[in-house]
Parts: C-alpha cells; sequence; structure tokens
C-alpha cells in the first residue's frame, strides 16, 4: 500500500508540474513583432522598444480616428500577474504627438495623456502556455475572440 501511495504521489507531482506555465524571461522577447496589418514592434534587450504603424483604431477603438496609424517609441518590461504575464510599453510621447486631441485640464494647464499599450502574452497549447509566443490586444468584448495580433519574425 505505502509503495501504491508513493507511485500516486510522483505521478501527481510529475502531472502538475507539467501543467505550470514556463517562466517567460525578456530575452524570449527581444526581437521584431509583426502583425497581419504590417505593424512592428522592436524589442530591444536593453529594454528600450519602437513601434511603427499601430493601428489605432485596433488599440483604442475610437471610431472617429480609425485607420489612422501611429509611430512611438520608450521602454518596455513583463509584468507578471499570477500565472499569465504581459508586456507594457511605456513612452513619453502623448496622443497629441501623433495628432490625437485628448486632452485634459490640470491646475489650469492643458495636458494630453501619455500612449501607452499592454499586451496579452499567449502562445500554442490547450492553455495558451507554451512557446511560440504571441502578443496581442483584444479589439472589442474579449468574447468575440478578436486579436490585434503580433508575431516573432
Amino acid at each position: 500500500m505505502r509503495t501504491e501511495f508513493k507511485y500516486i504521489a510522483i505521478m501527481l507531482s510529475l502531472f502538475f508540474q507539467s501543467c505550470s506555465s514556463p517562466e517567460k524571461k525578456e530575452q524570449d522577447f527581444v526581437g521584431a513583432w509583426k502583425s497581419n496589418d504590417g505593424a512592428v514592434i522592436e524589442l530591444g534587450a536593453d529594454g528600450n522598444y519602437t513601434a511603427t504603424q499601430i493601428d489605432y483604431y485596433n488599440v483604442y477603438l475610437e471610431k472617429e480616428h480609425k485607420g489612422k496609424k501611429f509611430d512611438f517609441a520608450g521602454k518596455w518590461e513583463i509584468i507578471s500577474e499570477g500565472k499569465k504575464s504581459k508586456i507594457e510599453l511605456h513612452t513619453d510621447a502623448t496622443f497629441k504627438d501623433v495628432g490625437i486631441d485628448k486632452t485634459y485640464t490640470y491646475n489650469g494647464d492643458v495636458r494630453s495623456h501619455k500612449l501607452g499599450l499592454t499586451f496579452e502574452i499567449s502562445g500554442e497549447g490547450l492553455l495558451g502556455d507554451t512557446p511560440p509566443w504571441h502578443l496581442f490586444v483584444w479589439i472589442g468584448d474579449p468574447d468575440d475572440v478578436n486579436k490585434y495580433k503580433f508575431v516573432r519574425q
């Protein structure tokens, strides 16, 4: 009986280890990522990035700017939220810098919000938790399963 219990415990341990998501490291994401519409995000090993020809509507869902593409650059990082990880793109560029009038007033000064994007990370397998990875943002309701997706080049 003790031997059977030991084998069951070992099998369960191996099963749960195989179910765990591999840790995502920055070096796994360094390089060029491209979407079907030609937008490109270059993630550098130094923590810097450039994003070119990003479709404004696919990211922010504002119909009055449908078809508008923009470029920006800054710093990137991986953010872990439990078993899920995301890529965050930070920048000092504002909406005004890319020709979008999204302003607010603070202490009498008219300011423009900073641009920024957060990409979900998904991959292959039943749970989407094994490489190769892709980056995406949901376009609208996630129940519609419509993604603005970037794959590594």
